[in-house]
């Protein structure tokens, strides 16, 4: 298992704190955990939220292995003009 910074932006970070170290097997995994901690409120902001690992856009079910220093960044919906 990997050991990952998680870093959440704006209400998702309300939800999840700031930015710290969590071991996790793969996105997929890592978002479970979350889930499971966090609660449905995560589990409903994280359905059109944006999951990147160190800056690659992934999906939220991705289970492909996690690299020990990846950064596993959580982003809300952006609205604007």
């Amino acid at each position: 298992m990997a050991v990952v910074t998680v870093r959440a932006f704006a209400a998702l970070r309300d939800l999840v704190g700031p930015p710290h170290q969590v071991e996790a097997p793969h996105v997929a995994g890592l978002l479970a955990s979350l889930a499971e901690d966090h609660g449905p409120e995560f589990t409903r902001r994280m359905q059109r939220a944006t999951v990147a690992v160190d800056d690659q856009q992934v999906p939220p079910d991705d289970t492909n292995p996690l690299a020990d220093g990846a950064e596993v960044v959580l982003l809300p919906p952006f609205a604007g003009g």
